[in-house]
């Protein structure tokens, strides 16, 4: 499936590429390909800034642009902070203790597993966990360490893989009533930041701060937390791999992210712009 649009992709008017991770730079085995890290490498001659806007933390986004051999930008964590290219903290947007405790007291009533994240702290909770030092599995557990630890969190993520779609609907409603952004990842866990805190407001974040307008990002992605960078840039790019929404809302459909998608593009862009 290609869908074009008829909005101009002209080098000189797009000056940042941001780039998904899972279900776009990797493919289904989570490897970053040598083909589209050498793309990728390449397409920095074409865009003043690349960035890599993620669910994942900077460290495991840094390991990738190690990969492909360029420093760039992080959205981490779905836009809950970002790191420039010398890894220095551009900001940060912790959830209050208050919200982190409704959070841990929703997975708890509704049996769900939740995994806590911030910038190095994690916290990961299972309601049948046992003997595990790397996550809790009670109530009194989680109550002691928010009472004795300074813990700072970002994001939180639900596992709800097993649940049928009428109670992921019910759940998004009752997330979203607690002033949380929610979307649903590929793994079908949701992921929540704080209300108004997504990967594209940490893209506008950099953007704003290098003195770009958001008209002049070209981004690629496949899912939901995605979906309102694509709609909202100067030209987004789905997946073929991407959900139906963001393939409706974006300005060019490419191949897979097992069929090399973004590293057919960018050779194919590379190619039209150097002419």
């Amino acid at each position: 499936m290609r869908k074009m649009s008829n909005k101009n992709m002209k080098n000189n008017q797009l000056k940042i590429l941001v780039l998904d991770l899972d279900g776009t730079l990797l493919n289904e085995q989570k490897v970053l390909d040598n083909q589209t890290a050498k793309a990728v490498f390449m397409a920095q001659n074409l865009f003043d800034h690349v960035v890599i806007a993620s669910g994942r933390g900077h460290d495991s986004i840094e390991g990738f642009f190690k990969q492909i051999g360029i420093n760039g930008y992080k959205v981490s964590q779905n836009g809950a902070y970002a790191m420039n290219p010398k890894n220095e903290l551009m900001y940060f947007y912790q959830l209050s203790k208050e919200l982190v405790e409704e959070s841990f007291n929703f997975a708890f009533k509704n049996q769900l597993s939740i995994f806590l994240t911030g910038i190095e702290d994690r916290l990961y909770y299972h309601p049948n966990l046992k003997n595990n030092s790397y996550g809790i599995s009670t109530v009194a557990e989680f109550e002691t360490i928010m009472n004795t630890q300074n813990l700072s969190f970002c994001k939180f993520s639900l596992d709800v893989s097993h649940l049928p779609t009428h109670e992921l609907n019910r759940l998004k409603e009752q997330l979203v009533a607690m002033n949380l952004n929610v979307a649903l990842s590929d793994q079908r866990h949701f992921e929540m930041t704080e209300k108004g805190v997504s990967k594209l407001s940490g893209v506008k974040k950099i953007v704003d701060t290098l003195g770009y307008s958001l008209a002049e990002v070209m981004a690629i992605g496949d899912s939901e937390n995605d979906l309102d960078l694509i709609s909202t840039v100067g030209y987004g790019i789905a997946m073929g791999n991407a959900i139906p929404e963001l393939k409706e809302t974006a300005d060019l459909v490419i191949g897979t992210n097992d069929q090399l998608g973004v590293a057919e593009f960018l050779q194919s862009y590379l190619r039209k712009e150097s002419k």
